[in-house]
């Protein structure tokens, strides 16, 4: 029933009912606790979740990592990500080790809440303990990365995940053309085209304007205006290209295109 609230996104329910499960003389075990936490935190209720641990342990029991990744799990709605990094902290010295998707589930709250150096450490510390970085801890730290304006960061990580066989997403892959341009990188923005292809991951608006932001820096109008053509067969409107958050970032976009082809 718990699995239904959670399923359901009814975390009072949840709650409710794990409240009734003690006083009919049931124990709830780390699944049902695990359940009620992530109802909780479809319901933006990281408070409860957080809670929840609390009264695990005051039940003698031991969370384990998929329970400590629920309660992190729901302060992402919010953005807690003072809350998250206590979490994993409290991981270590309750003897709970942490996995990659603890990690990225941390470094997403914290990239999210614009804390981009406390993500990147967190991928520091993941390394530091022979875990695997798996798709979620790289594409969080991307992101991370491009927030704070970490370009050859950004483009190293995405080399990264070709290297071990993960698979960026359309945002990392726009975070990377954004890179490319700031780094003046043509070249490399002709082949992360070519690795999404490979993906078979279709850009969107953003991910296009990027790259064809990408191409012309480098003078190539025909690549870029390739990619426009392609923007029209799926029905994207061209416009002024999103700007990467820095200073100096180049003017140049779309608009200069368009107007070489008038």
């Amino acid at each position: 029933v718990v699995h239904a609230c959670e399923k359901h996104q009814q975390w009072s329910q949840a709650l409710r009912l794990v409240d009734e499960m003690g006083q009919h003389g049931l124990h709830p075990n780390v699944v049902t606790y695990s359940l009620a936490m992530k109802a909780c935190g479809q319901g933006q209720q990281w408070q409860r979740a957080v809670q929840l641990l609390e009264d695990m342990r005051q039940h003698e029991l031991h969370p384990d990592v998929a329970t400590f990744n629920s309660a992190i799990g729901a302060c992402s709605q919010d953005q807690e990500w003072a809350t998250a990094l206590k979490l994993v902290s409290n991981m270590r010295s309750m003897k709970v080790s942490p996995d990659a998707n603890t990690f990225g589930g941390a470094m997403d709250i914290c990239r999210k809440a614009q804390h981009w150096m406390h993500a990147l450490g967190l991928l520091e510390v993941l390394r530091t303990s022979q875990l695997q970085p798996n798709t979620l801890t790289h594409n969080a730290a991307i992101l991370a990365s491009e927030e704070g304006q970490q370009w050859d960061k950004v483009l190293q990580l995405i080399d990264e995940m070709w290297q071990l066989k993960l698979k960026p997403d359309v945002m990392s892959y726009k975070a990377a053309f954004n890179a490319c341009i700031m780094r003046r990188q043509w070249q490399k923005a002709l082949h992360l085209m070519h690795e999404m292809r490979c993906y078979k991951l279709q850009p969107d608006m953003g991910t296009y304007e990027a790259a064809i932001a990408a191409f012309e820096m480098g003078h190539q109008w025909k690549k870029a205006l390739n990619l426009m053509d392609e923007m029209r067969k799926y029905k994207l409107k061209i416009g002024k290209p999103r700007p990467v958050h820095t200073e100096g970032m180049p003017k140049r976009g779309t608009n200069c295109l368009l107007t070489r082809q008038s």
